[in-house]
C-alpha cells in the first residue's frame, strides 16, 4: 500500500499524523509542496504524475499499481485507510 500525499493545505500535518498513527509495514508516504504536478513534485518521482487540486492537501491511496480517487480531507483518507488490510 502506498499513500501519496501532497501537503499543501491546512490539513497537511493532520494527514501525515493519520498516515503514521497505525503500524502499516508496507506504507510509503511521499510528499511534495507545489501547486501543480510539474513543479516541486517533479523532484519526487513517486508523485510526479499526481497533481495538486486547488492548493489543497491531496492524498492518493495506491495499491498494486493502481490508485484510488484522490481525497482532500483527513476524514476521507481515514475512511480509505480503514478499508485496507
Amino acid at each position: 500500500m502506498r499513500t501519496r500525499t501532497r501537503p499543501l493545505g491546512p490539513d497537511a500535518l493532520l494527514t501525515l499524523r493519520l498516515a503514521r498513527s497505525t503500524y502499516r509495514p508496507s506504507l510509503v508516504v511521499a510528499a511534495a509542496v507545489g501547486a501543480t504536478s510539474g513543479d516541486a513534485a517533479s523532484s519526487v518521482p513517486l508523485i510526479a504524475d499526481r497533481p495538486a487540486i486547488d492548493g489543497e492537501t491531496v492524498d492518493y491511496l495506491c495499491q498494486h499499481f493502481a490508485c484510488e480517487r484522490p481525497v482532500t480531507t483527513v476524514d476521507d483518507l481515514a475512511a480509505l485507510l480503514k478499508t485496507q488490510v
